[in-house]
């Protein structure tokens, strides 16, 4: 590699740096929140590979063990306590992409096709591609969005691919070395994104197009290297294996049970989707975090941009026919959009920024090396010096570089807070659901925190500037369910929506309405989410209805038997209802799920301390379960210390017990809770003659 190279290269990283330099505060946001990083137990120990190579299903990490492995190194390294090593990892990615595209593109117009016509240019033709990509504002998505690494982390085995594949044919001393890699680096792109099926097909289109021998004896020469790079797709077979996507299928006929979308309207939506993704290539702005893109209702919405993405698609395979290399650009971008952008229905996710990553790097080189001929067929008519020339080839690239730079730059900070994040995201797609339905949600998460805060000041006898937040927190509050109702009101049967304004009707005490719009999220969500069972189940016991409120705890139950709040649940109407046989199997079975689900611990050795039943009752257990709670749990509630002074008396062990519970009627004295204090005075009387206390009705469910 000559300095000219290593200067230019040393440039990218050094730009690519700079232009990110402000993104590493970036917060965990949508995807990132869920399964795929704060809620993914698969990446919290980095020893346990058998487990990382087995994603969660239904994220976005699920079939993608390689992206897996990755944020299980930075969860290894710093948890979630911050988002720089996360980010640090997906601006790399980014670096070492844009070196790829460098090398990739100056090999290419240095190949046999094409170096007559490039040769001298080459070199500074690549960097001029690889530059305006890299700090092209489009690509923000995949370097400050974190989970997104998946786009750009496949983009980098792609590449590698390619240009191993590249050097395999050129360099024939290392022809072997160049080869192995090419298919290392294709089997771990498998790994990272299924769009990867498509580089065994782009690695021979690339051989007939830049190469000037026949298909024929590029298939003698390099079938091996062909048919390895097939052999890859059994990794990406292994990898789809590891886990399920439910929301993500063909549907053809309309009758998926997950999906409402037919394939067909999917198909159609794409058309003027992919049209927009084209204008953001040329004008990025406005840039859009989650569009939530509504399905096209009419002919009127795609037929127009339909006949132009055709028209492009046949223009592609036409110039490719004719081993045109705009063709085998054309049909790349093709490529690369057709399994996200036809048939294949993503549900959750109709059109998404991130997907032009790659894609957009055809377009950029189109524009590059066109421009760059366009413009030095004119600079020879008019006779213009060589030095010349060249200045002013470079001033529009460097204008547009700094352009795009500043973009990319002030794109960043969007990310720093989420509130502002879906505030902007909900000013420019005004038509999406979802995106009022987060924007809702983080207001309440405002309000909570303004509430929190006031109670606290409250305390402090800060009484004005309690009453300030308290007002302020309403103000959340209402936006809040404003937001949600909108939601509704673009879609009507948007499941969380309706689910989420139902949790914060019953909040505020409008139960009338919260029990509605829990039936009307059960009825959307089809069977998919056991929650507005649970949180219905909980308002029917809030008006007494136990039956009706056992009915909702059951069918949640049912539907994810894991769901351990739902056995609590279920397991306290059960208590409530005396049936205290069944309610141990509840609670059982809600600690059995989640080791750690302490709450579920305490009413089950509550139960065993207390119940009347005398085949439930088990002192010892109860005793050695609130024990480890009081002991080893940080959250140091009292009920433990209730539960286990019950569970000491019902052992005769009532000395401790009257102890115990004499300090617990002080602090709840103290706290202001008169009516556990009376209950607990009760107990205290009761152990002080040397008897235990077993529920009476009306107590079981305090």
């Amino acid at each position: 590699m000559d300095r000219h190279v290593k200067f230019l290269s040393a440039t990218l990283v050094l730009v690519t740096l700079a232009v990110y330099s402000n993104c590493y505060q970036g917060q965990f946001v949508l995807d990132d929140r869920g399964p795929s990083i704060l809620k993914n137990p698969t990446i919290r120990n980095l020893g346990n590979l058998l487990t990382i190579l087995h994603p969660p299903s239904d994220a976005t990490v699920t079939s993608r063990p390689l992206l897996n492995l990755t944020l299980a190194v930075n969860y290894h390294l710093e948890g979630t306590r911050s988002t720089v090593g996360y980010h640090a990892i997906n601006v790399a990615i980014h670096v070492a992409n844009s070196l790829l595209l460098f090398g990739l593109v100056r090999q290419t117009l240095l190949g046999p096709r094409l170096a007559e016509r490039f040769g001298l240019t080459a070199t500074q033709l690549a960097f001029a591609c690889a530059l305006l990509w890299v700090v092209h504002p489009l690509c923000t998505s995949c370097v400050t969005y974190i989970v997104q690494r998946a786009e750009s982390l496949m983009t980098m085995c792609l590449l590698a691919t390619l240009y191993c594949s590249v050097r395999a044919n050129r360099d024939s001393e290392r022809s072997d070395s160049w080869t192995t890699a090419a298919l290392v680096t294709c089997g771990l792109g498998m790994t990272s994104k299924e769009v990867m099926f498509v580089a065994p097909f782009i690695v021979p289109l690339y051989d007939w197009v830049f190469d000037r021998e026949s298909f024929g004896q590029l298939w003698q020469r390099r079938k091996s290297l062909y048919m390895g790079l097939a052999a890859t797709w059994l990794v990406l077979f292994w990898a789809m294996s590891t886990g399920t996507r439910r929301s993500i299928d063909f549907n053809f006929s309309g009758k998926h049970p997950m999906i409402d979308v037919t394939s067909w309207d999917y198909a159609k939506t794409q058309a003027p989707i992919l049209l927009h993704y084209l204008r953001l290539a040329f004008w990025p702005r406005p840039l859009v975090f989650d569009y939530d893109w509504p399905i096209v209702q009419s002919n009127a919405e795609w037929l127009p941009h339909a006949v132009v993405m055709v028209g492009l698609s046949l223009a592609s395979l036409w110039a490719l026919s004719r081993r045109r290399p705009i063709g085998f650009l054309g049909c790349f971008f093709f490529l690369m959009l057709g399994p996200s952008s036809s048939f294949l229905v993503i549900y959750k996710e109709v059109a998404a920024e991130h997907r032009m990553y790659l894609p957009l790097a055809m377009v950029v080189v189109t524009l590059v090396i066109g421009g760059w001929q366009c413009s030095d067929s004119f600079l020879r008519r008019m006779d213009i010096p060589s030095r010349l020339a060249t200045i002013a080839g470079w001033v529009p690239v460097v204008l547009v570089a700094i352009l795009l730079s500043w973009l990319t730059y002030q794109r960043n900070p969007v990310f720093h807070d989420r509130l502002a994040l879906w505030q902007e995201t909900v000013a420019h797609a005004p038509g999406g659901a979802r995106p009022q339905n987060n924007l809702g949600m983080l207001y309440g998460i405002r309000a909570d925190e303004l509430q929190r805060r006031a109670q606290q000041l409250e305390q402090e006898g800060q009484i004005e500037e309690s009453r300030a937040r308290s007002e302020e927190a309403a103000k959340y509050t209402r936006k809040m369910i404003d937001f949600l109702r909108k939601a509704i009101e673009i879609k009507p049967e948007y499941p969380n929506a309706h689910y989420n304004l139902g949790r914060e009707l019953h909040a505020l005490g409008k139960l009338d309405e919260a029990e509605t719009s829990y039936h009307n999220a059960i009825e959307f969500y089809r069977g998919r989410d056991p929650r507005p069972h649970d949180r219905l189940g909980l308002l029917f016991v809030e008006r007494g209805k136990l039956d009706a409120a056992v009915e909702q705890f059951h069918q949640a139950t049912e539907m994810a038997p894991q769901f351990y709040d739902a056995q609590l649940h279920y397991g306290n109407v059960l208590i409530q209802q005396g049936k205290y046989e069944l309610a141990k199997k509840r609670l059982q079975r809600s600690v059995q799920f989640n080791k750690r689900f302490w709450d579920g611990w305490q009413r089950l050795a509550e139960l065993c301390a207390l119940a009347p039943d005398k085949k439930v009752r088990d002192g010892a257990s109860a005793a050695e379960v609130a024990q480890r709670l009081v002991r080893d749990t940080p959250r140091k509630s009292p009920r433990d210390i209730e539960t286990l002074a019950a569970a000491l008396a019902e052992q005769r062990s009532f000395a401790e017990a009257a102890d115990r519970t004499a300090s617990l009627v002080e602090q709840y004295r103290q706290n202001g809770n008169g009516a556990r204090a009376e209950i607990m005075r009760k107990r205290l009387r009761s152990y002080q003659t040397g008897r235990p206390l077993y529920w009476v009705d009306g107590e079981q469910g305090n």
